[in-house]
């Protein structure tokens, strides 16, 4: 596996030395994109994603920044409709929102997610090449970050701009020790991007990716690291991450946002101890971040720590059943999982530093020579013991691409992956999707909280349920023209045929498509509002509708559903960790 710089190789075995590698990550890429796809795809048409009024706002503050170069949105109540939606400043927002015109739909925004995840597997490959000293540190480094199941399910996430933070810590790592110092540059502006939480994580990254001498001076510790290129890492890093800081502050104040759980987890830092509420949840949630080779990631301690530092103060986030309020973190794969973006970009620099270290360790000339001077006898020869030696980092590595096909299969099976050379179409549409297309596009249309993402590429759209009174006060249905409207919910039939001129246009299932006159006033408008008070009444929430399958994972493609509580016998007793201060 290793390169012999004594000897010309033949042509058609240097062929395959500076090309082969690529090829492997270039089909793991593919495989990868194809699941990818369908899965989405598969989630989306049958509105199964994670959070589909979340999807809707971020697609349709996308949509609207495209359209007419600012952010706004009406399908959601509340929060600021600038680029600082939700308390989040993320430049990654302002990028997609430029290239959302070129699939400008919800597939396309996933679609959009997924390929700036896949594109981490270059720069992993990248720090494959350069800690394995070898053209298939490619293939390790660029397989090892496919083959990780939370690269997938991050990707699957609703559109979230942390999720980004994967690939771009990666991208900074190897940025860090690239050849030429203004990578270092570019590496920590990218790092920034994803989200203000990113904003430590470049500088951790600067810190921790230490530029080793390519030609050290053994016996003088000066000559183990390039010390200025590393002084040059941290101050440009500082630099960036402050100047970003001080910009969004000033320019971009946030006037309404989420709590953010890395905040509250590092204000926790000030206490007596750390209450590790997530400690109960680490076989089934945790453990999934070291598959498939995590392992290895014990040679690689100063990434791992990174990583295993931010699982610590992941773990301190209140779980759902122990508060009112879940802080937007689930601990599932197939949940709000993004917060765990971050950690997982240290962890996959961990995993294949660790796995390439190894693979290089094993062709060591040392370990040659000490195997020659123990095996030698008359029915060992040393041609048999080179042949031998030489075929241990292929044995090696063939061992750990069947552990990881496993594994990430097991993961596969149990998420519902369409796992797929090519895309697949789905299996099923949402009624919602079909109604929709018979909505001019002129027209504004109202819908609910769980169908939201089918009007998500318009204007202006309102959800009946959640947005409309808090956009539109005191218009009810008159503020649009159209409506889905799902006969389980509330009444709401009723209303819709109530507006002036109304008709019902078509029907599928519980849903039934409702036109009216643009300039009518709303009939119902008071029962709108609570009596006596100018309070939007709580409208119920339908029950999800499943067409044809009685279970979500009936469907392909869509995950089963998974709790983010335990019981009390599940939970146990709350490990603490006492903080020295």
């Amino acid at each position: 596996m290793s390169e012999s710089p004594d000897e010309a190789p033949p042509a058609w075995k240097h062929t395959l030395l500076l090309w082969g590698p690529w090829f492997l990550v270039a089909l793991g890429a593919w495989l990868w994109w194809s699941s990818f796809t369908s899965t989405s795809a598969a989630r989306i048409a049958s509105l199964q994603t994670i959070e589909p009024y979340a999807f809707a706002v971020q697609e349709q503050l996308l949509h609207n920044f495209n359209e007419n170069g600012s952010f706004f949105q009406t399908i959601h109540k509340g929060y600021d409709d600038d680029w600082t939606w939700s308390g989040h400043r993320a430049i990654t927002l302002v990028i997609n929102g430029y290239l959302y015109g070129l699939a400008p739909d919800s597939f396309g925004l996933a679609r959009l997610q997924g390929f700036w995840m896949l594109l981490g597997c270059i720069p992993a490959a990248l720090i494959g090449r350069r800690v394995m000293a070898s053209r298939w540190g490619v293939s390790v480094g660029g397989l090892v970050y496919l083959a990780s199941p939370p690269v997938m399910a991050l990707a699957l996430q609703d559109y979230q701009d942390l999720v980004f933070a994967t690939p771009a810590l990666v991208f900074a790592f190897w940025a860090m020790r690239a050849r030429h110092p203004l990578w270092a540059l570019l590496g920590a502006a990218i790092a920034v991007m994803p989200r203000e939480e990113c904003v430590p994580m470049a500088v951790i990254v600067a810190l921790i990716a230490i530029p080793w001498s390519t030609q050290p001076q053994w016996r003088q510790w000066k000559g183990w690291v390039q010390w200025k290129r590393w002084a040059w890492n941290v101050a440009i890093t500082a630099a960036v991450a402050g100047i970003y800081s001080w910009w969004s502050a000033t320019y971009y104040p946030i006037s309404d946002g989420h709590d953010m759980p890395l905040e509250n987890a590092i204000a926790g830092l000030n206490g007596e101890r750390l209450f590790l509420d997530g400690w109960p949840y680490w076989d089934r949630f945790y453990v999934w971040v070291f598959v498939p080779l995590g392992i290895f990631a014990l040679l690689s301690p100063l990434a791992l720590l990174a990583g295993l530092g931010l699982i610590v103060l992941h773990m301190t986030v209140p779980a759902p059943d122990a508060m009112s309020v879940s802080h937007g973190v689930d601990r599932s794969w197939n949940g709000h999982a993004h917060h765990m973006a971050p950690m997982m970009g240290f962890l996959l620099v961990a995993s294949v530093e660790g796995a390439c270290h190894t693979l290089r360790a094993l062709q060591h000339p040392r370990l040659l020579d000490r195997a020659r001077r123990l095996w030698t006898g008359p029915f060992l020869r040393h041609p048999r013991i080179d042949y031998a030696m030489r075929s241990v980092p292929i044995a090696v590595a063939l061992a750990m691409v069947i552990h990881s096909v496993n594994m990430y299969a097991n993961w596969a099976g149990r998420s519902n992956m369409r796992v797929s050379w090519s895309h697949l179409e789905p299996e099923w549409v949402h009624p919602a999707w079909t109604l929709m297309e018979q909505v001019p596009e002129e027209a504004i249309p109202i819908v609910s909280r769980i169908t939201s993402p089918v009007a998500a590429n318009r204007t202006v759209a309102y959800t009946a349920d959640e947005s409309l009174l808090n956009k539109a006060p005191m218009q009810g249905l008159a503020a649009g023209t159209w409506m889905i409207v799902d006969t389980r919910q509330s009444d709401m039939l009723r209303r819709a045929q109530r507006m002036p001129d109304a008709e019902v246009v078509d029907t599928i299932g519980p849903f039934v498509l409702v036109r009216w006159t643009e300039t009518g006033a709303d009939p119902t408008l008071r029962e709108w509002y609570k009596p006596g008070q100018q309070r939007p009444i709580d409208i119920q929430k339908a029950p999800d509708y499943l067409g044809p399958y009685s279970r979500k994972n009936d469907i392909p493609g869509v995950p089963p559903f998974e709790s983010s509580q335990l019981s009390p016998e599940e939970r146990g007793t709350i490990p603490t960790i006492p903080l020295p201060w």
